[in-house]
């Protein structure tokens, strides 16, 4: 374990990219992206004014990056952005008459034409093809701040601080609980991602959680 130079201690957010691309964002730092194969700071957005794109905050909470390399980041009052680079420039995310702006975002989840951004209040639920949007209220969910998301078989899984885990059908837009596992109503979600074999794995503050297709699901803590 080697600690990669030129990103601060303070880490919000860590997503793959590519092959090779990690994107780190820093609470405080930006948005940082790493070449894993060379362990190197490749790009650096942040509040800087050295002539690369700048962000209107450090205070990073997510930082995505697309398959065509448009760089998407959520940030702590400053809501979410995505660069233009033609332009040389990030712009708030925007549909129609909704935006992010001044939105303190926590995560962000893309999916098709569909995105899922959450806030310290709740998450929104967006449909760039038909332009409806939806916004689920953590005091209606038995939550804290959402932090993360999932899309795994025909829910969308929305991770907590402090609130456990939730999943959204993706076509009927219920929320629900997983049924037959108490310590998901209310433990810390901290990663959520799917394997090579379709099996979905959830990082929690009760331990490391494995569920498949068939809804079963294994828990793992220091004891096994």
């Amino acid at each position: 374990m080697r600690h990669v130079e030129g990103i601060g201690n303070v880490i919000s957010d860590v997503t793959v990219s590519g092959d090779t691309a990690v994107c780190v964002g820093v609470d405080g730092g930006g948005a940082v992206l790493i070449d894993a194969c060379s362990e190197k700071v490749t790009a650096h957005y942040g509040t800087g004014g050295d002539g690369r794109l700048q962000l209107p905050t450090d205070a990073v909470y997510t930082y995505l990056r697309s398959r065509e390399g448009i760089n998407w980041v959520g940030m702590f009052q400053s809501g979410l952005v995505q660069d233009y680079r033609e332009y040389d420039m990030f712009a708030t995310y925007a549909l129609g008459d909704f935006s992010t702006r001044g939105m303190k975002v926590t995560a962000a989840h893309a999916c098709a034409a569909e995105w899922l951004i959450a806030t310290t209040g709740g998450f929104w639920y967006i449909d760039e093809h038909t332009g409806g949007r939806e916004y689920f209220r953590t005091a209606d969910l038995g939550m804290q701040m959402p932090k993360t998301f999932c899309r795994y078989g025909d829910y969308y899984y929305i991770g907590s601080y402090d609130g456990g885990l939730l999943r959204l059908h993706v076509s009927s837009r219920q929320l629900s609980r997983l049924p037959g596992c108490a310590e998901l109503g209310f433990a810390s979600i901290h990663q959520m991602a799917i394997d090579p074999q379709n099996r979905l794995w959830i990082a929690t503050s009760e331990g490391l959680y494995r569920m498949g297709p068939d809804a079963v699901i294994h828990r793992y803590t220091e004891k096994n």
